[in-house]
């Protein structure tokens, strides 16, 4: 039995030799991986990627710093540790720098993350998962000096205080509480107002009392190739899915959404049932020309900016449904994507 586990070991060390990224979600694999980096320089020089998941129970602090410990030449570190403390967190970064990291996706307190940041200004990719743990006043990663940063995904009331000075192209604000649910509308033209001209994609959370959410968001970012849009479930919960909604206006929503001189992409997801009879392809094809003209009636077009819109209705039940559009030849057709 002991011959079986050694070599079961060392085959388990064989294959985490040959690969450059490794995901960890149980505490054993960690411990494994915390073994082989401790005694071999190749994988410790060779990890580019980790991405480590615990949604359950937290593992050793102790042994995830040895592990970022010993590997310096990290491009890619992913930790979702959800029932991290404030103080685990700040064991697991205390000391820690990564010179040559690009991708950044951690859900730890956002006070311990804004003082790793200040420390890597070269990080292009941040995605934040967790709600901010500010008592009053702006979150502690407003105005983090990241001249290389590109794409930006956290909470909406904390990611808005980000873009300043930085070269984003790229914003995904998440709604964690209702105060990011009423900040998106209240104060998104002024909070990306320095990258307004080169912010091409931007996805965010909606309340659907706010019928001009679009034009909002052409002041914030006229230059938008991809705009995605979704309803927040505490929202829509509140008020029932009967609620109106801003494309129940069809004429406002068609002039809104032609304001983007520069959009191909489109996407919405809702609690709402959009058309009359949820999967019939015809009525989704219709509302994605009415979107796109401002017409009742399909007839075939030379021109279109919007090229593709994705579409999710009735969102969280049973009768959820996804469905993609391309325009093609003159008029909208089902997509390959849906």
């Amino acid at each position: 039995m002991v011959f079986l586990r050694s070599v079961a070991r060392r085959a388990a060390i064989q294959v985490a030799l040959s690969s450059s990224v490794r995901f960890i979600t149980t505490e054993a694999a960690l411990e494994e991986l915390a073994y082989i980096v401790h005694h071999n320089r190749g994988v410790r020089e060779g990890l580019s990627g980790l991405y480590i998941t615990f949604n359950r129970s937290p593992p050793s602090v102790k042994t995830l710093r040895e592990i970022l410990a010993h590997t310096h030449k990290l491009e890619d570190l992913r930790l979702e540790i959800p029932n991290y403390s404030r103080l685990c967190w700040g064991r697991v970064f205390d000391g820690l720098y990564c010179r040559y990291l690009s991708l950044l996706q951690t859900s730890a307190s956002h006070d311990i993350l804004a003082n790793f940041l200040r420390k890597h200004p070269q990080i292009e990719f941040i995605n934040i998962t967790s709600p901010c743990n500010r008592r009053r006043g702006v979150c502690t990663l407003a105005r983090a000096f990241l001249p290389n940063l590109v794409d930006l995904t956290g909470p909406t009331s904390c990611v808005a205080e980000i873009p300043d000075n930085n070269p984003i192209r790229s914003i995904t604000m998440n709604c964690f509480t209702a105060e990011d649910e009423e900040y998106c509308f209240r104060c998104l033209p002024t909070s990306i107002y320095d990258v307004r001209l080169t912010l091409t994609r931007l996805i965010l959370g909606f309340d659907p009392i706010h019928h001009g959410i679009l034009r909002r968001i052409h002041t914030a970012a006229p230059s938008l190739r991809e705009l995605g849009l979704y309803e927040t479930k505490q929202i829509n919960m509140s008020r029932g899915p009967l609620f109106p909604r801003p494309w129940d206006d069809l004429l406002e929503w068609a002039r809104d959404l032609a304001c983007f001189s520069h959009l191909r992409s489109f996407s919405l997801s809702t609690y709402a049932q959009a058309i009359r009879n949820k999967g019939n392809v015809k009525e989704e094809l219709t509302l994605a020309f009415q979107w796109t003209s401002g017409q009742r009636r399909c007839r075939r077009r030379k021109e279109q900016t919007i090229t593709r819109i994705a579409l999710r209705y009735l969102q969280g039940t049973a009768d959820e449904t996804v469905t993609v559009m391309d325009f093609m030849d003159g008029k909208w057709v089902k997509g390959c994507g849906a």
